[in-house]
């Protein structure tokens, strides 16, 4: 219920749509791209400033319109930075004055541009944003078993405050019977008063539990609800849950399986990649940089339409530009030295925090493998506790023991009866935590993030 509908999980849920949608972004990059421009008309009427043959100017009316459209494919190329592109345009002028119209068409032309010695954004993007991809479906999915593992600690918290009041709904029914039986023996001069105002004292503190109980129930389901998207109205009672199905697990496969399947493992990967881009782009940006064009395509001119498609002459461009600088007092090499130095300072954390995470994952398989032994004394205590009350109890019916004794009986009892419950919610909880740092179901023996396909 809570992976379905669970605030944490609808959020989840948009956090990886929106990586998801990142990367198709990205991808489109990659495609051609096709598109359209287009200026039906644009009207003009002025006067305007012209140069006469004999260098000197003057200003004459002007009244036209022109119109132009043009269709473009554009491929990115991410290995080289560069970009190809095929035109097809017309244009039209209309001078009113003298009722002329003239064609310029462009039936073809091809284009290509390319930045030589700089930074080359695409080629950094395509190495870096499959990683925030693979990153984001790894996250979603340990995402989900955060939200198992908050379910847990609510469930139990429900479980516990509701094991508690029935203990303290006991308690007060046993000590309603031996206070009375204790006003009777009083009576009979056979106990002390001392023992009958201690008996008294235990009932009313009983009492006074079942009500602390209760409040601290009522919040923990509360909350349970409120996470489960349930209604306040909801009734729900809570069943003591078996251990989960567990074997013991070799601490050197969980560590391939955390390394394999744990966002952090790639996480890691992508900042390394990102400070050698930072330095990358600091060395492209900061030395000599230059750009190639190069055109070449066809061009028609004409008073009819039909003929400036059919008098066409080449069209040919290119060019090559350089920038270098030549006098910046240390700036570029400063920049440089400072992504250096953030790269250095980015690879020292990503060694501890690898290493960090390996001890984490040791840690986690080994509380993993002692749950079962834990949980097994565990019930065996609650049982022997159990046991140990009820014969007090008779005991003390009997007059063969005291209250103090009987209330150490009662104290242990209600103690290994919480005891076992905090350890197997400690049990649920050390299985979740295993699956959450290793993504790996032990039990079916498969990577978790193999349940997600696409987008929701």
């Amino acid at each position: 219920m809570a992976e379905k509908q669970s605030p944490d999980a609808l959020l989840a849920k948009t956090k990886y749509r929106q990586s998801y949608w990142r990367y198709r972004y990205y991808q489109a990059a990659y495609l051609p791209a096709l598109s359209l421009a287009a200026n039906p008309f644009n009207i003009t009427r002025s006067y305007t400033q012209i140069i006469l043959p004999d260098g000197s100017e003057a200003f004459v009316p002007q009244s036209l319109a022109t119109s132009s459209v043009n269709l473009s494919l554009t491929q990115q190329l991410g290995l080289t930075g560069g970009a190809f592109s095929l035109n097809s345009g017309l244009q039209r002028i209309d001078l009113f004055n003298s009722n002329t119209v003239s064609y310029l068409s462009t039936p073809v032309n091809i284009s290509y541009s390319q930045p030589v010695l700089t930074y080359n954004d695409l080629k950094w993007q395509k190495r870096i944003e499959p990683l925030y991809y693979q990153e984001a479906r790894k996250q979603y999915v340990s995402d989900l078993e955060d939200v198992h593992i908050k379910t847990i600690t609510l469930f139990f918290d429900v479980l516990s405050a509701q094991s508690n009041i029935e203990e303290a709904s006991l308690n007060k029914a046993n000590s309603d019977t031996l206070y009375k039986l204790g006003q009777g023996r009083f009576a009979l001069g056979r106990i002390a008063e001392n023992e009958l105002l201690q008996l008294e004292l235990d009932n009313l503190n009983s009492g006074l539990q079942v009500q602390q109980f209760s409040i601290t129930y009522s919040s923990a389901l509360a909350k349970l609800k409120s996470f489960l998207g349930l209604e306040a109205r909801d009734s729900l009672y809570l069943r003591l849950p078996s251990a989960p199905d567990s074997e013991q697990v070799s601490l050197s496969v969980a560590a391939v399986q955390a390394n394999e399947n744990n966002p952090l493992s790639v996480t890691l990967q992508r900042q390394g990649m990102e400070a050698s881009r930072d330095v990358a782009k600091a060395v492209g940006t900061n030395g000599i940089q230059g750009n190639l064009f190069a055109l070449y395509g066809l061009n028609g001119n004409s008073m009819a339409f039909n003929q400036s498609y059919s008098n066409t002459q080449d069209q040919e461009n290119f060019q090559f530009g350089i920038s270098l600088p030549i006098l910046d007092w240390g700036k570029a090499h400063g920049a440089i030295e400072m992504a250096k130095a953030q790269q250095q300072l980015a690879m020292t954390n990503i060694k501890k925090s690898k290493t960090d995470f390996d001890q984490e994952v040791q840690l986690d398989a080994a509380q993993y493998n002692l749950q079962n032994q834990q949980l097994s004394i565990a019930i065996k205590a609650n049982d022997v506790s159990q046991r140990r009350f009820f014969i007090a109890k008779q005991r003390y019916l009997l007059g063969k023991i005291g209250i103090t004794d009987l209330n150490i009986a009662q104290t242990d009892r209600d103690a290994a009866q919480k005891s076992y419950i905090d350890v197997l919610r400690n049990s649920w909880a050390t299985f979740y935590n295993l699956r959450k740092i290793t993504l790996y179901d032990f039990n079916k023996q498969t990577a978790l993030e193999k349940e997600i396909n696409g987008v929701f």
